[in-house]
């Protein structure tokens, strides 16, 4: 099963949400999904988690607007993408109505996990 994790930070950005999306990820792939992962860079510097087997992650060059990241490349991910499973971490509004509105003209189902 190919399943997207959608959240606006994750490691070694520091936080609950963050190890959440995290050890799904993990366990998702160790079980052999294929799972990505798409989310800003802030905060991270040089030290970026690198992909694994059935795990990859996107980090989108981003800035940040109100404690938002705004990542104008995870538009044009989702509007590329294929059939898959979508997992929202929502807890900003950009990452949310990025990926409602992306999913909504696309008409792709979705799971929205409400986070903060």
């Amino acid at each position: 099963m190919k399943i997207t994790q959608i959240t606006p930070h994750y490691p070694p950005h520091l936080g609950g949400m963050e190890k959440r999306v995290r050890d799904l990820s993990e366990r998702l792939s160790k079980r052999g999904h294929e799972v990505e992962v798409l989310t800003s860079d802030l905060g991270y510097g040089n030290e970026k988690i690198s992909s694994g087997d059935n795990l990859k992650i996107n980090y989108f060059k981003s800035i940040e607007i109100a404690n938002n990241p705004i990542s104008p490349g995870l538009i044009f991910k989702i509007k590329n993408e294929e059939e898959k499973i979508f997992h929202l971490h929502l807890i900003d509004a950009f990452y949310s109505m990025i990926a409602y509105y992306s999913f909504k003209i696309k008409n792709l189902p979705y799971i929205a996990h409400i986070r903060g």
